[in-house]
């Protein structure tokens, strides 16, 4: 649609429109497998000062070119899931 639009040059974020931690995805990925997998988190690798959730506003693309996302991020994940587990 982008491509196509009569205006090449404009810039759109692509997404959801919704936020979700790192936390919630991994969990959710996790509980994809029938293997016991414990998560650990490193206080060295931890940064206090990121982002905690990160939301992209869909809304200039949603009114220019009325786009909207077809699947929503778990769907995404499994589908992602059970294409590595082939």
């Amino acid at each position: 649609m982008i491509i196509e639009s009569d205006d090449c040059t404009k810039v759109f974020n692509v997404g959801s429109g919704e936020a979700h931690s790192l936390s919630d995805l991994l969990t959710y990925i996790v509980s994809l497998s029938s293997q016991k997998i414990d998560i650990e988190v490193d206080p060295e690798r931890f940064r206090p000062v990121d982002a905690q959730k990160i939301c992209c506003d869909n809304s200039y693309i949603l009114q220019e070119l009325g786009w909207r996302p077809e699947y929503n991020i778990f769907q995404t994940l499994k589908t992602l899931y059970q294409y590595y587990l082939q």
